[in-house]
């Protein structure tokens, strides 16, 4: 189970998240649905690549397409100047543009 937190913001942001192991996915899943109405079900597929310290994301998401999320893991020696630099070179390297950023996640689409 992750929970994100983060700007909905297009471009680069910052996300802090927090990752629970889920041994029991079916029981964690009916508490939450008694407890909290659900409001969308996003049905995807993700592979994830490792680039030095960035994680890759190519998702392909029912209804919506095919999606490439890069996510930096800054911290140590991976300052956030670092991670920019890296971020921006694979922005160029997969020709990305300003245009192609979508803001908000796959349920506000």
């Amino acid at each position: 189970l992750i929970s994100y937190q983060r700007a909905d913001l297009s471009g680069p942001k910052e996300s802090r998240y927090i990752l629970v192991p889920v041994d029991q996915p079916e029981r964690i899943r009916a508490a939450l649905e008694s407890a909290l109405a659900i409001r969308v079900v996003v049905n995807k597929v993700r592979s994830v690549y490792i680039h030095r310290n960035v994680r890759i994301h190519l998702d392909e998401v029912a209804q919506l397409g095919t999606f490439l999320e890069f996510e930096a893991i800054v911290g140590g020696e991976h300052p956030p100047e670092v991670c920019q630099q890296r971020l921006a070179q694979l922005h160029q390297h997969f020709a990305i543009q300003a245009g192609d950023l979508v803001t908000g996640s796959y349920a506000d689409l």
